[in-house]
C-alpha cells in the first residue's frame, strides 16, 4: 500500500486508428511528440518512463501512485451512495478514487 508503482502498458495500434494516439504509430521518431500524446491520454498523474514501439504495438513504462485498496474502497463507498440515488456524492468519491490510483477501472467505469 502506498508509494509508487511501475507497470508497463500495451497500446495496439487497432484500438487507436481514429484518436490522437494513432498518430504515434505513423511517426515513431519523435518521441517528444510521443510524450505528449501519452501524457494527454494517461493524464498528469502518470509519470512516463520510457515508450518502445514493437510493430503494432506500443509499450509504455509508467509510474503511478500505488493506493489502489484506498481507491478500491472509495468506489465501493460511490456504489453506495449511487444506489441511494446521492449520485454527486458518488462522483466526489470516483474522482478521488482516481487521484489516489489513476489506473483504477472501476473508477473510470462508474465515472
Amino acid at each position: 500500500m502506498g508509494g509508487r508503482k511501475v507497470l508497463e502498458l500495451v497500446i495496439h495500434l487497432e484500438d487507436h486508428k481514429h484518436d490522437s494516439l494513432g498518430r504515434i504509430f505513423l511517426d515513431p521518431g519523435d518521441e517528444s511528440e510521443t510524450r505528449r500524446s501519452l501524457r494527454a491520454y494517461l493524464g498528469p498523474r502518470i509519470s512516463i518512463k520510457g515508450t518502445t514501439l514493437d510493430g503494432q504495438r506500443l509499450r509504455v513504462r509508467i509510474e503511478v501512485a500505488n493506493f489502489q485498496v484506498e481507491s478500491d474502497n472509495l468506489v465501493r463507498l460511490a456504489r453506495g451512495l449511487a444506489g441511494r440515488a446521492r449520485m454527486q456524492a458518488a462522483r466526489a468519491q470516483l474522482e478521488e478514487a482516481l487521484k489516489l490510483y489513476p489506473l483504477n477501472a472501476s473508477a473510470l467505469i462508474w465515472k
